[in-house]
């Protein structure tokens, strides 16, 4: 399901007496009386490094991306894996690739050419592409803390990961799913909510960073190929090794966690 669609069949079920606010930027906060205090992070941070955790950092990764109609693929190559292994919605085939570099405008010729020495699969889809677009990818580094007082980040503001593990959005609704239960469980009262808010934070900040970690150090390094330690000669026995690591990843990853929302 292409994300958008999601969001709108979540907004359906908002009840009236809620508001929400879209495309919204926090730009400063104030305290506003004895009930919501809120201290400034140089109180509870060193301000030295107040940069390092506002700023976002760049991976070194360039994601290309591109969406077109699957039927554009099946007319050049009916039996491309990209048919069967991609994400495909009404139709339409959106499909990213990484490589390294800085940033830069990209063109049709330019993807190609990066990926010229690929396999024949490869090849026939990126030259399906159509109005390709490229960015740099950035993560947020590692927060000591995601509440103060009555403020809390979730999602991407708080932990955001590379792909690698397609688990960035899923870790998104669990930040959900934990928040609004506890926000909306009986006992739970204004004068309290900061201690619900450092409940959220005691579950989700550890198993957040935890699959953030696993996505850019063991699965990122393993689909960039950086794992690979034989000599020249063995590459090909060492992909087949690289492949069961990162399939027993996949199916093992949560069990070096520290829980996730449902965890009991």
């Amino acid at each position: 399901m292409y994300r958008q669609e999601l969001v709108d069949i979540l907004k359906q079920s908002v009840p009236s007496s809620c508001t929400m606010h879209f495309d919204k930027r926090l730009t400063k906060s104030e305290k506003r009386g004895k009930r919501h205090p809120l201290p400034s992070a140089e109180d509870t941070i060193d301000p030295s490094k107040i940069r390092h955790y506002s700023d976002p950092s760049w991976t070194g990764t360039l994601v290309c991306r591109s969406i077109f109609p699957a039927e554009k693929l099946s007319k050049l190559d009916p039996n491309n894996l990209a048919l069967k292994d991609f994400t495909i919605v009404r139709n339409n085939l959106y499909f990213a690739v990484l490589r390294e570099g800085k940033v830069s405008a990209v063109s049709l010729e330019e993807v190609v050419e990066a990926y010229k020495d690929f396999a024949p699969d490869a090849k026939c889809l990126l030259n399906c592409f159509e109005n390709p677009s490229r960015w740099a990818l950035h993560v947020v580094n590692e927060l000591p803390l995601f509440t103060w007082d009555r403020v809390a980040l979730i999602g991407d503001a708080a932990h955001a990961m590379t792909p690698h593990f397609g688990a960035g959005a899923g870790q998104v609704i669990e930040d959900v799913f934990v928040l609004g239960r506890l926000l909306a469980h009986p006992l739970t009262t204004l004068d309290n909510v900061p201690t619900a808010l450092k409940a959220y934070q005691d579950v989700r900040l550890p198993f957040a960073q935890f699959v953030a970690r696993q996505s850019e150090r063991s699965t990122g390094q393993m689909y960039d190929f950086c794992a690979l330690k034989t000599d020249r000669g063995n590459e090909r026995e060492e992909i087949k090794i690289l492949k069961e690591k990162i399939i027993d990843l996949w199916e093992n990853w949560d069990s070096e966690g520290e829980g996730g929302a449902v965890a009991e």
